[in-house]
């Protein structure tokens, strides 16, 4: 039990970086080249790639992008990073390339410190484990002694049987449930708890949960996958050509972009309840993602905006009907 509980725990791991991009003479030089995470230093300069994990804690020095940090603090909407901005070792670089400085690295980062608390819950005795180990010795002394006596007792009364009948004494009232089943049941809740993404700081919280009548979450990403989904869409404009195209104009823009919002956009293109061929999709060129606000890109002539209502507005200037359960992500070409 303590093996699986260990190895559930070490699965955590999957959110420690192995490689940073280490920038020795930076600002002078802006060349990288590619070391352990476990190498870096306090003070040393590191470029994030987008869609690669943040290798230290540290500070953004330049650039502006947005940081999945989910793992760390169960919000599934990533924040707006720029120059000055903390970032968290382990986190995911969503969109944009990022410079920043170490100042925690190796086992002085959050995540290291996170999962030393972790592995002190697997191995800490819960209230619980304690009495059954303080009591198990003075179980098994009446236990030798039960059997002892059952043994004399039959010996007068059936010498032949005598000897098995302690013996069963003693397999039938074993200690093993109170001993060892304790300590392996929690760890097993441990282990399961963990490969479900609930992280328990102290072993003894477990036992509280059983007198437990009211639980209160802090805030909706706990409660949720941390996963955005397509809830509907809604066309301002009654004109079946223009809808196709702007259909294939967001396919194309949201394909490789590495946003949570494109994720949940991509495969999406739906007409009348069928899906809308790519293969004749337009061609789009000048990408640009604005972190925090959408994207941009030009196709056949127009310019085009994906992101927020604001954001796509300002592109045309003119006001926008939206109701309110539709307001989140807009897509206009103008």
């Amino acid at each position: 039990m303590q093996q699986k509980s260990q190895s559930a725990l070490t699965s955590l791991t999957q959110f420690s970086p192995n490689i940073a991009q280490y920038m020795p003479d930076f600002p002078a030089s802006r060349q990288m080249q590619s070391v352990p995470a476990v190498n870096l230093n306090p003070g040393d300069y590191v470029m994030v790639p987008a869609g690669a994990q943040i290798p230290a804690d540290g500070c953004v020095i330049e650039g502006v992008s947005d940081c999945d940090e989910s793992w760390m603090t169960g919000e599934s909407q990533p924040c707006a990073k720029q120059a000055g901005s903390m970032v968290v070792g382990g986190s995911i670089n969503v969109s944009n390339p990022l410079i920043m400085q170490a100042t925690q690295v190796a086992d002085a980062t959050q995540f290291a410190h996170l999962l030393r608390m972790m592995e002190s819950a697997a191995n800490e005795k819960p209230p619980l484990v304690a009495l059954a180990d303080r009591h198990a010795s003075q179980f098994l002394t009446v236990i030798m002694v039960l059997a002892v006596l059952s043994g004399i007792a039959w010996w007068s009364i059936d010498p032949s049987r005598a000897v098995w009948i302690a013996i069963t004494v003693l397999v039938v009232t074993c200690p093993c449930a109170l001993s060892l089943a304790t300590p392996g049941v929690m760890s097993a809740v441990l282990g399961l708890l963990a490969k479900r993404g609930v992280l328990v700081a102290r072993g003894a919280a477990i036992e509280g949960l059983a007198r437990a009548e009211h639980i209160v979450f802090d805030k909706t990403g706990t409660l949720t996958q941390g996963k955005l989904s397509l809830q509907g869409h809604r066309f301002l404009r009654d004109d079946p050509v223009a809808l196709r195209q702007a259909l294939q104009v967001c396919a194309v823009m949201v394909a490789g972009s590495l946003h949570p919002v494109s994720k949940a956009l991509a495969g999406h293109a739906v007409l009348d309840g069928e899906a809308v061929a790519l293969g004749d999709a337009p061609v789009v060129d000048d990408l640009v993602e604005d972190p925090g606000q959408g994207m941009m890109a030009h196709s056949q002539g127009k310019s085009w905006r994906l992101g927020q209502v604001d954001y796509v507005q300002a592109l045309h200037g003119y006001p926008l009907d939206i109701p309110t359960e539709f307001v989140g992500t807009s897509l206009c070409g103008w």
